[in-house]
């Protein structure tokens, strides 16, 4: 109990304590430091001080439980937990996430000064093309494809008479986030911008997650996630940098901080 005690002395979630070693350099050798005494403290209550040793689970690259933690399962087991996750105990592995956001205080809310939710439209002869940069990603994938119409440093930014009516439909079409639709004759055709797909998350290089296929997107209530104006639900982008000031979709952050993923 006392070391319980002493395991918590530094946490402000645990005591309020108004010295916390998480989230600061302190963290490291803290724990060393404390795992070390607590080591010699069980090694002299079994009379071998000399030659016990904590176990070591290396979680980082092993993430199943090792097996003396579930097998036999049972009281009889001192390390088994019988309101320990079926899963894991079952011989499944840790979750992917490794607690970051708990470490660096993350936030899933809206940033007041984000790119406004505001629909725009562009009238054009043949085509016009409706716009929301409050959820554009920043691929580039208009402005690459078709400068004449997206031009990225101009004012009105879209030129909506650029092209011909076929390549303006195909760039609007290409648009992963979903901010970019078009109507002809005044009518907006959503329904051939979404189109008919498996249900797919692609990890985009240096980006956010795409998303194809329709895939419903439901908050922390199980609830529908809000959308933004004329967004789609068949394709949209969400934040994997963990910078957005649209959370949970993208806002095209991770292009500003220079995010960078050496895994793909």
């Amino acid at each position: 109990m006392i070391q319980a005690d002493m395991h918590a002395l530094f946490c402000a979630s645990c005591n309020n304590s108004p010295t916390d070693i998480h989230g600061s350099w302190t963290f490291f050798p803290w724990h060393r430091a404390y795992l070390y005494y607590f080591e010699r403290i069980l090694g002299s209550l079994v009379n071998d001080i000399n030659n016990f040793r904590l176990p070591y689970w290396d979680w980082e690259n092993i993430r199943a439980l090792p097996s003396a933690y579930v097998s036999p399962s049972g009281a009889g087991n001192s390390l088994w937990d019988a309101s320990r996750d079926a899963g894991l105990a079952g011989g499944g592995n840790l979750p992917s996430g490794d607690g970051t956001h708990a470490r660096i205080d993350f936030t899933g809310k809206k940033e007041p000064d984000r790119v406004a939710d505001r629909r725009d439209t562009y009238v054009g002869q043949q085509v016009s093309i409706l716009d929301n940069r409050g959820i554009c990603q920043h691929s580039g994938l208009c402005t690459d494809t078709l400068a004449a119409v997206f031009r990225l440093t101009q004012d009105p930014w879209i030129d909506p008479n650029g092209a011909n009516r076929e390549e303006i439909i195909a760039a609007v079409k290409n648009c992963p986030s979903g901010a970019l639709s078009y109507a002809i004759d005044s009518i907006e055709c959503r329904e051939e911008v979404d189109q008919v797909r498996e249900p797919t998350i692609t990890v985009s290089k240096d980006g956010p997650y795409r998303i194809t296929g329709g895939i419903p997107l439901e908050d922390e209530q199980g609830k529908d996630e809000q959308r933004a104006q004329g967004s789609s639900r068949e394709h949209y982008a969400l934040c994997r940098c963990g910078q957005s000031k649209n959370k949970p979709f993208c806002s095209g952050m991770h292009w500003y901080v220079k995010f960078h993923e050496d895994k793909n």
